[in-house]
Formats: C-alpha cells, sequence, structure tokens
C-alpha cells in the first residue's frame, strides 16, 4: 500500500510541475502601420468600463472548407482604424489574400476612409494565445490610390 502511495505522490507532483507553454500572455498587443515613409506604432490601451481607449484584437476562424483571418484595430488614440477579414489555408498560418470584409480609416488624414482593393496577410504564427504577422494593403478612396503596410502581434486572441 505504501509503494502505491508513493508512486502516486510522485505522479501528481510530476503532472502538476508541467509547464504549459500555452499560457497567456502579459505582453501587449501590438500593430505598426506604414504610409508615405512613415511608421506608426499602436500599443493596447486600457480598459474603460465597457469602452477601450484602444482596442487590438485578432482570431483565426477554421472552418471546414476555409480559414477566416480576422485583424480589428479602433480605438481613440490610434493614427488609423482597420477591420480585416480574410480567407486564407486550413492551417491558419500563411498567406490571406481573399478578402471578405474591410475598412480603413486614417485619423490623422481628416478621417478619410478608403476602399481595401487588394489584401496580403501573412501569419507567422497562430496559437491559441498568440497571433504574429505582416500585411499588404492597396487602398482606393476619392483621392486616389494608396498602398500601407504593417505589422502585429497579437496576444490571447479571441478564438
Amino acid at each position: 500500500m505504501n509503494k502505491i502511495s508513493i508512486i502516486l505522490i510522485l505522479v501528481l507532483s510530476l503532472c502538476s510541475c508541467k509547464k504549459n507553454n500555452d499560457s497567456p500572455s502579459k505582453s501587449k498587443n501590438t500593430f505598426t502601420y506604414t504610409t508615405n515613409g512613415n511608421t506608426y506604432t499602436v500599443n493596447e490601451g486600457k480598459r474603460i468600463t465597457m469602452q477601450e481607449s484602444t482596442f487590438i484584437d485578432s482570431y483565426i476562424d477554421k472552418r471546414s472548407n476555409s480559414t477566416h483571418f480576422i485583424l480589428d484595430v479602433e480605438g481613440e488614440n490610434v493614427p488609423v482604424e482597420m477591420l480585416l477579414d480574410v480567407s486564407g489555408p486550413l492551417s491558419g498560418i500563411g498567406t490571406y489574400t481573399t478578402i471578405y470584409n474591410g475598412w480603413l480609416k486614417e485619423k490623422y488624414s481628416g478621417g478619410m476612409g478608403y476602399e481595401i482593393k487588394e489584401a496580403s496577410v501573412n501569419i507567422t504564427e497562430a496559437s491559441s494565445v498568440k497571433i504574429i504577422g505582416t500585411y499588404q494593403l492597396s487602398l482606393k478612396n476619392t483621392s486616389g490610390n494608396k498602398a500601407v503596410t504593417g505589422t502585429f502581434t497579437i496576444n490571447e486572441p479571441a478564438q
């Protein structure tokens, strides 16, 4: 009986010491936006009651025949607000190019909205607690065409 108790205690203590590599990070979400040679960095802000001063979120929605990637950046203290919904590889990691929904508004240039003509999002890391990648957008509005690029690191994405 004592041998069984000792073995059980050893097994339980080894299992409780196992490190979880998918544990949530305390890091802030970041998003960069590059246009006309200028790069703007957005860091996630603090929650204020039901609103957030800066909201950056991302998730990968895996379906039976496609995978959607959604990137959402909104807030009071951001140079650009963007929603991007594109379709890509079933694995979640890879390049997404098919646009389902998307908009972009630059706040520092009078809030003029752009239509996203083409989008390319490259996911380099995707897990239940982090999504990392880059994006390139081809935009159009009444003022003309524009191309923007950037990066994002989203910790603890909504899944």
